[in-house]
This record gives structure tokens, sequence and C-alpha cells, in this order.
């Protein structure tokens, strides 16, 4: 009876962690004009106004995010049915580690995707910002790096459409 509540209990343990690992991180909030910024990555008013983004900058750049978040709604969703999915085989006694690594490739693949959809818009949010605001840009990430992390938080973490997205450009 110890040996099984033990198992039980680390299987749920293990559950608990991987959707700890799973979600998302917490938003800060919104910023210029509205738009959303992470926690970490913001774009909110402070870098809006150095850069001296212009209203209709910011509009751009929020169409930007918007399509963004439209391109990769279905990646996201998917992400979250498969997210359950591994959370039922850590909890089944009987899954194997292949099963459990095969469920993670197929989050891993999408995650990708997501990735890749980011960096396509990052290099479209370039070329809404003029170059002096691109060498400005270029300067603040060499003082504090994390603000070109993420723009549109690509590994998967903008799970919920509009409510949890990054804007924070990273022209190099």
């Amino acid at each position: 009876m110890r040996t099984r509540t033990l198992i039980v209990m680390v299987v749920v343990l293990a559950v608990l962690v991987s959707m700890v690992f799973a979600q998302p991180p917490k938003m800060a909030p919104r910023g210029a004009g509205g738009m959303p910024g992470c926690m970490c990555m913001g774009w909110g008013q402070e870098i809006a106004r150095q850069l001296n983004l212009t209203p209709q900058q910011i509009q751009q750049l929020k169409d930007l995010h918007q399509n963004f978040m439209n391109a990769t709604k279905d990646a996201r969703d998917q992400i979250k049915v498969l997210i359950g999915e591994l959370a039922t085989l850590w909890a089944d006694e009987n899954s194997t580690p292949d099963q459990i690594r095969a469920k993670v490739d197929e989050i891993d693949v999408l995650k990708h995707q997501m990735r890749n959809a980011a960096i396509d818009a990052m290099i479209q949010a370039r070329t809404i910002l003029t170059p002096d605001q691109r060498a400005k840009m270029r300067e603040m990430i060499k003082k504090s790096p994390h603000i070109g992390m993420g723009w549109m938080c690509p590994m998967g973490q903008c799970m919920e459409d509009g409510k949890r997205g990054g804007m924070a450009p990273g022209p190099r």
C-alpha cells in the first residue's frame, strides 16, 4: 500500500511540475496605446517614449501583433490540447517514456513553428521603425538584452488570444 501511495504521489508531482513549466508567464499591464507587453520584454510606454513612436507606428505594431496572434491561433490551440494529453500520459502509470517523449516532440514542433512566425513578425516590425529608431533600439538592447527577446512570445507563451502577448521588437 505504501509503494502504491508513493507511486501515485510521484505521478501527481510529475503532472504538476509539467503543468507549471507549461504555463505562460504573467504579463505586464498594457503599455503604449494599449499595446500588450510581456513582463520581461515589455514594449511599454517607456520604450515607445524612448523611441518616439508615432501613433501610426503604434497602430502598425498593434496590427502586426494581432496578425501574429491570428496566424498562430491554431498552433496555440493545438499546444493546449497536447499539453493536456501530456498530463494524461504522466498520470497513466502504463504510459511509456517513448510515449511521453513523442508527445513532448509534438509540442516542440508547434513551438518551433510559432518561433519562426515570430521571427518573421520581428523582421516586419523592424521595417516599421525608422533608421534612427532601429539604431536607438539596438542601443537599448545592448544595455538590456532581454528587451529584444521573444517579441511575439514565440515559445508558446501567447496561449490566450490577445491576453498574453509580448510587444518588444528585437531589431539588430
